[in-house]
């Protein structure tokens, strides 16, 4: 990349550690993510700060008329995303084949182990039939489906970015309209072997990424931010709102909680996340006006302000194989918690310092993978005094 802004890897850092406690499957110990305090979790701000890096990395092919680098550029990194998917299926398969085949049935993806009967070192593995099913990207294991959903982006991304490079808004009219179709008319693509919902779906998560690809745009191509009062308090208020719905009205109100509980099959009035609900679409817009908006509240203040030394920043700057390492940790540290709830004798106590310890070695995972990196590019800061950044002042 060859702007990089360090708030950016610093929220980008700050997801990943959101990720990564979202999978391990944590009861003692509170997950620290994002979406226990609203509709949307990590992957979506996730999302958009890679549509925004996108623009900042290839926007200028597009500009200089380079379409053949643009295509080949942005294809390699697709390239680059479906590799690691199909690495982190095999960590996921080996590791759960290595406890199939030390604890028995007590495997956590032991199911899928059996379901295509295939004897290999003494467990039920699947079949050629399966393992196609994940290599096409038909079926999920584990927890790397974001990579999916990036390979596809990546392929799909050469004429949006190419659209932004003309006018900012440009890819938003298409990512919108294919949006609404796919939201309104359920166009979500299952799993061939179960008939469930692939997590991710590509049509509906477009709009969220072209979000962050048109933010990118409009930085790039000098737009400043409309303020006023009256939309910062409109973005306040919707957030607040939120806020209190998800833990206060959920817990009070029986009518609140029954729709919490089928909200992620709604599209016009839920918050789905497979379908990327309108309300959803609405908070992450929010939050980010607020962030751009208000450059000297506290919180954002902090973030702008991050050096690139941080743990964040370090963790964000290099956030594919942060992301490969949380995943396997995550793999390992849920066999782990699978097998003592399942043995039962553990004391909560037992539990509880197994979830500390298994939260601290992901995290030092995280940052050995983080450092052990090269990087390519220096990190400049976010002026603060301009309410949309200029990633190459």
């Amino acid at each position: 990349m060859r702007d990089r802004l360090n708030s950016i890897d610093a929220i980008r850092g700050i997801c990943l550690i959101s990720i990564f406690t979202a999978h391990l499957g944590l009861h003692d110990l509170p997950a620290l993510t994002i979406a226990s305090i609203g509709f949307i979790d990590s992957a979506d701000i996730f999302v958009l700060l890679s549509g925004i890096s996108v623009f900042f990395a290839y926007g200028s092919l597009a500009t200089e008329q380079k379409p053949d680098q643009l295509v080949a550029v942005l294809w390699r990194r697709a390239l680059k995303f479906y590799l690691v998917n199909i690495a982190l299926l095999v960590a996921t398969i080996s590791v759960s084949a290595g406890f199939a085949t030390a604890f028995g049935s007590q495997a956590l993806h032991a199911e899928f182990l059996r379901g295509e009967v295939l004897e290999v070192g003494g467990f039920d593995g699947p079949t050629l039939r399966t393992v196609w099913s994940l290599v096409t990207f038909e079926h999920r294991i584990g927890y790397s489906a974001i990579l999916r959903l990036y390979t596809a982006l990546m392929l799909l991304a050469p004429p949006l970015v190419w659209l932004a490079a003309r006018r900012w808004w440009l890819p938003l009219l298409p990512a919108a309209g294919v949006w609404l179709v796919a939201g309104h008319l359920g166009l979500i693509a299952s799993c061939r072997l179960s008939g469930e919902p692939l997590t991710l779906p590509i049509l509906p998560w477009l709009l969220v990424f072209v979000l962050g690809l048109s933010l990118g745009a409009a930085i790039r191509q000098g737009v400043r931010l409309p303020r006023s009062r009256l939309a910062v308090g409109l973005a306040l208020l919707y957030l607040a709102g939120v806020l209190i719905l998800s833990l206060c009205l959920v817990r009070l109100v029986p009518e609140v909680a029954a729709w919490a509980d089928r909200r992620h099959d709604l599209f016009w009035l839920g918050a789905s996340k497979l379908y990327q609900s309108p309300l959803r679409i609405a908070q992450l817009v929010a939050l980010a006006y607020l962030v751009l908006a208000l450059p000297r509240a506290p919180l954002v203040r902090l973030i702008r302000g991050a050096r690139p030394d941080s743990v964040f920043c370090r963790l964000g700057r290099r956030s594919l194989p942060v992301f490969a390492a949380g995943t396997v940790c995550a793999l390992v540290g849920n066999e782990v918690l699978h097998l003592l709830r399942l043995e039962g004798g553990p004391a909560a106590g037992l539990r509880l310092v197994a979830e500390a310890a298994l939260l601290g070695l992901g995290f030092l995972a995280m940052l050995a993978a983080a450092d052990g990196a090269r990087l390519r590019r220096a990190a400049t800061p976010w002026p603060l005094g301009h309410p949309i950044p200029s990633a190459g002042s």
